[in-house]
């Protein structure tokens, strides 16, 4: 048993709650929350992706980052895995101050996925800290033959086997993400016994002092994986050592990377950056946090995520602010308030200054405590009063007050205009989903394929989805393709994306076979060609909403955009 752990079990359970106090409402089973999705559920390229952005399988902003900076040479001791899985964004612990606007963490939307020959996924890539200039990526594949990517991060089965994609930070390519990726022929035996294709840690950085032991969690990716056997070893010994099972025990000040790679499959590894100070006053492990963000217990600021740090050597002044969380999804009328963390312990002044950039949208009071104004986006900013270059923001959305879904003539409307309830989660459409299924049957006698890559998805999910995409490309040019949380239609379970999620998709026969037949199943192109003025979203050929055959016939027949037909506009508020 590994009960040196269980402060780290405490430490996530409380900054658990924390993050749930600043969260939506609207909190739900209905998103299906899931590390590897299905083989007809897939997350959406970017620019190219319209309305319906990123994918319904996907697991939450807390999930596992794994990343390192050293090369996984391996020695001869094993140990047989015994972990539970922790969510976690790790960081590597630089050596060297953390440039401003740099890269410090790239999380996925998920980390394994499953495949068949052909199909194509896409993991949406949150880049932290959000201030960070750049946010520009190169993606590559272990193997192109098995699975390719291109530039946007469109992953493509090709033939039979296993293929790591990673992405890397253009501006800092020693931050990093992968994706394990399995693509097989569904026409084939296949046993699902299988080989171990993604590691992950509970704790992906330690602070320690000389004499120090921790040990970090390992769960072994997939579930089913036979040999689960794992490798440790350290960059550095003189600094830090680690044992058969990991048992991490510090040695001498100086910063060393400890990694485990899986017995079975040498290319698959995680590394934890150790930094080892040289006093001796307990125990410091920085431990994980959310995706939001988490301060550690280091009082080095390179060992911390989202982390301001200045030049500042005049003893007891403040060096860096740390918060429980960096982003919050809001009702409006709801509280919450970040703890906050001030370094170096001893720092002589460590009192604060809070301000709000948009007060219409959330206030902020002298302790803290953010309150949900009106519907919109602003950065709530704490400062050090004693040292005011040292500062840690609060993205905050106030989302949607809307209370009840909106039918018009028995139809339930969802665009620009108007807002589906934050807590309005139904899960995918069993009418919807049965309509899709005769119509894939359909095409495919006609020797077509139609398959669904992005179904329903939660509010929650899809103000993830968006956020991403206002950080890349500003909110203007969001709003062409992305809709905000509670104005999507995925939402209401009655659309989805098929096949290709990209403009080309209108150059096929399926999207022509569509064009002819969709409105025979009760579908309708959602978002046509020449029509952003009404619709309020660029051309998506890929996105069918289902209405019923009845009002998808008469739809069809009239010519024009739901917006047209029910006499309704579709324009954002503000």
């Amino acid at each position: 048993m590994k009960n040196n752990k269980l402060r780290i079990f405490a430490g996530i359970a409380a900054l658990t709650v924390l993050l749930a106090g600043c969260s939506s409402k609207g909190q739900n089973g209905g998103e299906n929350q899931m590390t590897e999705p299905s083989d007809t559920m897939a997350t959406l390229p970017e620019v190219d992706g319209g309305e319906d952005d990123g994918g319904a399988q996907t697991t939450s902003p807390e999930a596992e980052d794994i990343w390192s900076t050293d090369d996984a040479a391996v020695t001869e001791n094993t140990t047989d895995t015994n972990g539970e899985q922790l969510n976690t964004v790790p960081q590597d612990a630089p050596q060297t101050p953390v440039r401003n606007g740099e890269v410090t963490a790239i999380e996925l939307s998920f980390y394994d996925v499953s495949m068949e020959i052909g199909n194509q996924y896409m993991p949406l890539v949150s880049m932290y800290p959000e201030s960070a200039s750049d946010k520009s990526e190169i993606w590559t594949s272990s193997d192109s033959s098995v699975a390719s990517v291109d530039d946007m991060g469109l992953i493509t089965g090709e033939s039979e086997g296993y293929a790591t994609i990673t992405v890397k930070s253009a501006d800092s390519p020693n931050v990093y993400a992968s994706v394990s990726v399995r693509v097989y022929d569904p026409d084939s035996d296949y046993d699902d016994s299988d080989v171990v294709q993604r590691i992950s840690l509970s704790d992906y950085n330690l602070t320690l002092d000389v004499g120090d032991t921790e040990m970090p969690y390992v769960t072994m990716y997939p579930e089913w994986a036979d040999d689960k056997s794992e490798i440790w070893k350290s960059s550095d010994t003189s600094v830090a050592t680690v044992d058969s099972k990991g048992n991490v025990t510090a040695v001498s000040p100086g910063y060393a990377t400890i990694t485990v790679t899986s017995k079975a499959n040498d290319d698959v590894y995680a590394s934890v950056s150790v930094h080892v100070r040289g006093t001796s006053s307990g125990t410091g492990s920085s431990g994980g946090g959310s995706g939001n963000g988490s301060g550690g217990s280091s009082d080095d600021p390179s060992d911390n995520d989202y982390i301001t740090v200045e030049d500042n050597d005049e003893p007891g002044a403040v060096k860096q602010i740390n918060l429980t969380f960096y982003t919050a999804n809001m009702e409006i009328g709801e509280t919450t308030m970040p703890i906050v963390s001030m370094y170096p312990d001893d720092a002589d002044d460590k009192s604060e200054i809070w301000s709000s950039s948009d007060t219409s949208v959330a206030t902020v009071d002298d302790v803290g405590n953010i309150t949900a104004v009106g519907v919109g986006d602003c950065i709530i900013t704490v400062k050090s009063a004693s040292n005011p270059n040292v500062e840690a923001n609060v993205s905050v959305r106030v989302n949607t007050s809307a209370t009840e879904p909106t039918y018009i003539e028995g139809i339930l409307v969802t665009n620009k205009t108007y807002a589906l309830p934050a807590d309005f989660a139904p899960g995918v459409n069993p009418d919807a989903q049965a309509a899709f299924d005769s119509m894939a049957a359909a095409a495919q006698a006609d020797g077509l394929s139609l398959y669904v890559v992005s179904g329903y998805r939660s509010y929650d999910y899809q103000s993830q989805i968006y956020d991403n995409y206002v950080a890349a490309y500003g909110k203007e040019e969001a709003d062409r393709f992305s809709a905000r949380p509670g104005h999507s239609e995925h939402q209401t379970g009655l659309a989805f994306d098929l096949n290709n999620v990209t403009d080309s998709f209108a150059n096929t026969d399926e999207y022509a076979w569509l064009q002819a037949h969709a409105h025979e199943y009760g579908f309708i192109i959602r978002y046509p060609d020449g029509k952003e003025s009404i619709t309020g979203y660029k051309f998506e050929p890929w996105h069918v909403r289902y209405l019923g055959k009845d009002t998808a016939q008469a739809v069809h027949d009239s010519g024009l955009t739901l917006e047209e037909y029910l006499g309704i506009s579709s324009k954002y508020s503000d």
